[in-house]
């Protein structure tokens, strides 16, 4: 088998959260719409002061939004501490047959067509492999700037 691209390296709690936030970003600004909607077709009519009205409109739909944040910080919290430490340690062999990531604890292997989409940040390469299924890769794992691009674009031509 040959492997175009092969990457490792340990994957933090901060890459955990921010891919969490990049999926979970759409719950949240559903949360701060649907407190502004509460507000506006609930407080608005009522007798309270117009200060408490517009109040209430920038401080429910926060709140709400941080709200889901927590729930979204401590999940992931949770969820990697609950893991053994070795599964962080990850290897993954991007090819032409598909994707592969190795840990002591797992393995799995997807081929192109399963990769829905992909996401490309300033810190990390997200792969969507299924419903609630996401491949991450830190650019930290690169081993210099040009493999780095030269891996991304292979994503993309495979995408």
């Amino acid at each position: 088998m040959n492997v175009n691209f092969r990457v490792e390296g340990e994957l933090l709690f901060r890459d955990y959260l921010k891919a969490a936030l990049l999926m979970g970003k759409k719950l949240i600004l559903f949360q701060v719409v649907a407190g502004m909607t509460a507000v506006l077709l609930f407080m608005f009519p009522s007798n309270l002061s117009e200060s408490t009205k517009w109040i209430s409109f920038v401080l429910y739909p926060t709140i709400g939004g941080l709200l889901v944040f927590l729930l979204i910080f401590f999940r992931e919290k949770r969820a990697y501490s609950a893991v053994d430490k070795r599964f962080h340690k990850k290897t993954i062999e991007i090819e032409e047959k598909g994707i592969s990531y190795r840990s002591e604890s797992s393995s799995a292997h997807f081929i192109w067509k399963d990769v829905k989409k992909a996401v490309f940040r300033k810190e990390f390469v997200l792969l969507s492999v299924g419903a609630n299924q996401a491949l991450l890769i830190p650019r930290r794992f690169f081993q210099s700037h040009e493999k780095e691009e030269m891996c991304i674009a292979f994503i993309k031509n495979h995408i």
